[in-house]
C-alpha cells in the first residue's frame, strides 16, 4: 500500500542529515585548529595533576557528561582514568542551591568548591548565553582555573569569558547540541591519543 506521507518524512530526513553535513563541514574546517589547542590544553591540564570540570544545562549538561565520561572512562583505549567530571549531575545539590541561591549560582558554587588553579573548566551553551555557565566560568577564572567553551549562535556573552572557545555558527538548537556531541568524543578522543600515545 502506498503511503503518501513517507516520501515526505524522508525528505525530512534527508534535509536535516543535509544540514547538519553542511554545518559540520563548515565548523570544522574553521575549528579544527582551535580544536587541537583545546585538547593540548586539556591534555597539559591533566599532565599537571589538574581536573578538567564540564558544565552546561540542558542538553549542553547532556553533552559535559558524554565529554566528561570519554575523558574519565575511555573512548578507543584502555588505558588509565583522566580526572573529569560533568557538574550539575547531583540532583539533590542542584534543587538545594536553587531554593536557597539562584540557580545560575550552580556551577559557580561546585567550581568554588571543587575547582582549584591548574584545573580546566569547560561551559557549554547552545546560544552563548546561559546564565549558570556564564557564572561558572566567572568563577572558573576568579579561581584561576584555565577557561574553554562550545558555543552556539555568535558565542554570545560567554565567548568573552572563555580562554578559548569553539563556536558553532547556527541558530539552529538541535544541530547546535549534535555538532557539540561530536566535538565532545573528538575532544576526549584527541585528549586520550596526546596522554596516552599508541
Amino acid at each position: 500500500m502506498f503511503n503518501a506521507g513517507a516520501t515526505t518524512i524522508e525528505n525530512q530526513v534527508h534535509e536535516i542529515v543535509g544540514e547538519i553535513e553542511f554545518l559540520q563541514g563548515r565548523f570544522f574546517k574553521r575549528a579544527t585548529a582551535d580544536l587541537v589547542q583545546m585538547a593540548h590544553d586539556a591534555a597539559d591540564t591533566v599532565r599537571n595533576d589538574g581536573h578538567v570540570l564540564v558544565f552546561g544545562t540542558g542538553t549542553s549538561g547532556l553533552v559535559a557528561q558524554a565529554l566528561a565520561l570519554g575523558l574519565s572512562f575511555r573512548l578507543s583505549l584502555n588505558r588509565p582514568a583522566v580526572p573529569a567530571l560533568a557538574l550539575g549531575a547531583d540532583g539533590a545539590l542542584l534543587s538545594g542551591l536553587a531554593e536557597d541561591l539562584a540557580v545560575e549560582e550552580m556551577f559557580a558554587r561546585q567550581i568554588d568548591a571543587l575547582g582549584r588553579k591548574g584545573d580546566m573548566a569547560i561551559a557549554i551553551s547552545a546560544d552563548g548565553n546561559s546564565a549558570a555557565a556564564l557564572r561558572g566560568l566567572v568563577q572558573a577564572r576568579e579561581n584561576g582555573l584555565r577557561t574553554a567553551a562550545l558555543l552556539g549562535k555568535d558565542g554570545g556573552r560567554i565567548k568573552n569569558y572563555a580562554g578559548a572557545s569553539l563556536v558553532v555558527e547556527s541558530g539552529r538548537v538541535a544541530r547546535v547540541h549534535e555538532i557539540h556531541l561530536t566535538c565532545a568524543h573528538i575532544l576526549a578522543q584527541l585528549v586520550e591519543r596526546l596522554l596516552f600515545p599508541l
